[in-house]
């Protein structure tokens, strides 16, 4: 599974104009859709849209930038597989969910599937790109579906937390948590602590589906399997 979900994974970033050097912000993956088309939709945090507290633009990101297979040893190369160019068709603040549409991918990917029906997994897995880094994986369980669970800064409104072993940081945000057959369930949003305890928080995206349907799911079928 691990290898199958590392080529599903992306590290992004945007170009800056003035040409700099890339500046990763988040990480996301590839879905299926319900059609396993293989359409390059590609699902992420909506936060990482947010630049300078202005509101989220959908429309064409011409400097939006994603890295495959970047999974070591530091720095990315230029052997690494590169995506330039996207739309960001439409986003869910509800769930902190970003909905793409990538430009190009490389050959030999994954696509995740999902469902919309609970999740009912006592264990769950991720592959995230912490502080921008290479890939690293974490095991995740004890899921629960929160509602308004506030903080400061506010978690999504509807989320799941799951305690989790392995390593998230920024950058993480955006990674797909996944089932054993790789149906995605959420996005990371962040850590947050629960009685001493860190969490892992995830935007539910059995709620942001219907949000995302007209690409996700044209036909109604309510799932789609990983490809």
């Amino acid at each position: 599974m691990s290898s199958d979900l590392s080529r599903a994974v992306a590290v992004f970033g945007f170009k800056p104009e003035d040409g700099g050097p890339l500046r990763f912000v988040a990480t996301g993956a590839l879905i299926n859709s319900s059609r396993g088309d293989r359409t390059p939709f590609f699902l992420t945090a909506r936060h990482s849209f947010l630049f300078g507290g202005s509101s989220v633009r959908l429309g064409p990101y011409p400097g939006f930038e994603a890295v495959w297979d970047y999974v070591g040893p530091a720095p990315v190369s230029g052997s690494h597989g590169r995506s330039r160019g996207a739309v960001l068709l439409a986003c869910d603040e509800d769930t902190d969910s970003a909905l793409l549409r990538l430009e190009d991918i490389p050959p030999d990917r994954t696509f995740l599937g999902w469902r919309t029906s609970q999740v009912e997994e006592s264990e769950l897995h991720r592959i995230s790109h912490p502080y921008g880094y290479p890939q690293a994986s974490s095991r995740h369980h004890g899921i629960e579906y929160l509602e308004d669970a506030g903080g400061s800064p506010p978690c999504p409104r509807r989320c799941y937390r799951t305690r989790f072993e392995g390593t998230l940081g920024p950058v993480s945000s955006g990674a797909p948590l996944v089932t054993p057959d790789l149906r995605l369930v959420g996005q990371l949003w962040g850590v947050r602590e629960w009685n001493g305890l860190d969490h892992a928080v995830d935007g539910a995206f059995r709620y942001a589906c219907p949000r995302f349907r007209p690409w996700l799911d044209p036909d109604g079928l309510g799932e789609a399997p990983a490809g």
